[in-house]
């Protein structure tokens, strides 16, 4: 199987919907906010693509700061990092006696 970007993309919003149970990083709050400003989801991940290569951050506040949590990447070593994200997600789960 071939790596892109969708795929990549699947990987995080599934990832985003297992720790947050969102997947939309950015949303306005009218209620809170009239003007419609663009807040972002606190804790959320994204997949940064950039000079040719992928890095997996962290949403740190409602501005849309981000926290790095990967070294930048190739398509086929994220895939590896996002399956090992998983895999480490599964085993806590199992161990917590939560499945």
């Amino acid at each position: 199987m071939r790596v892109n970007r969708k795929v990549l993309e699947a990987s995080v919003d599934a990832l985003n919907m297992s720790i947050n149970k969102e997947q939309t990083i950015w949303y306005v709050d009218f209620l809170e906010n009239p003007e419609g400003e663009l807040k972002s989801r606190k804790g959320m991940f994204k997949l940064d693509i950039s000079n040719g290569g992928y890095q997996l951050t962290k949403i740190v506040n409602d501005g849309g700061g981000e926290s790095d949590l990967s070294p930048r990447m190739t398509a086929g070593e994220m895939h590896k990092f996002l399956t090992g994200l998983f895999l480490g997600i599964q085993l806590q789960t199992e161990k917590e006696g939560v499945v």
